[in-house]
């Protein structure tokens, strides 16, 4: 259940960053790496535009382009790394790539692993979400396809809820100010 509400709800953002090289395109992705949600460039946090490996493909000179990158993309096929285009070739182009990429909780494998990683903001989820899936989960194997039903409604009730509320930001106030003394 936790591995399919963290991929469906998308709540879980860790922030990661790679040393950009020279004449280098590729750079690693952790290893819990589902999309990437946000790229920036440098100290002055330039975003990056997400460009697909096909939209590249439609120039057949685009792996030979070097410069400041100004795009990223993820070859799906390897899924492990993240791309820049134009691929940095000078010292005056390198820079840190910082990304917020949404990831993988960690599994549950022992009793003292906690769910979504224990970030605080999801543990309301903990109970809603992971014992409806496990209700589903064992009358579908008692035999039970109407009980099944029902809680698999309820699986995916709280897993909208959940991926609604973990995008929201309720004490994100843009443009206000604090007065001075």
């Amino acid at each position: 259940g936790q591995r399919i509400a963290s991929i469906e709800s998308r709540c879980v953002i860790e922030a990661t960053s790679v040393d950009l090289s020279s004449a280098t395109t590729y750079y690693a992705l952790p290893s819990d790496f589902l999309s990437i949600h946000a790229a920036y460039l440098g100290t002055d946090r330039e975003k990056l535009d997400e460009i697909t490996p096909e939209a590249l493909d439609s120039n057949i000179t685009w792996q030979s382009a070097t410069g400041r990158p100004t795009n990223y993309f993820v070859r799906w096929s390897s899924r492990a790394t993240v791309g820049v285009y134009p691929y940095p070739i000078l010292n005056s182009s390198t820079a840190t790539l910082y990304l917020d990429v949404y990831v993988q909780s960690t599994d549950l494998s022992s009793n003292t692993d906690q769910p979504w990683d224990n970030i605080v903001e999801l543990r309301p989820y903990h109970h809603g979400i992971l014992a409806t899936w496990a209700a589903y989960r064992m009358s579908a194997i008692d035999g039970r396809p109407d009980l099944a039903i029902f809680y698999r409604g309820e699986f995916l009730a709280s897993l909208e809820r959940m991926k609604r509320e973990c995008k929201l930001r309720p004490s994100y106030r843009p443009g206000i100010k604090a007065r001075g003394p």
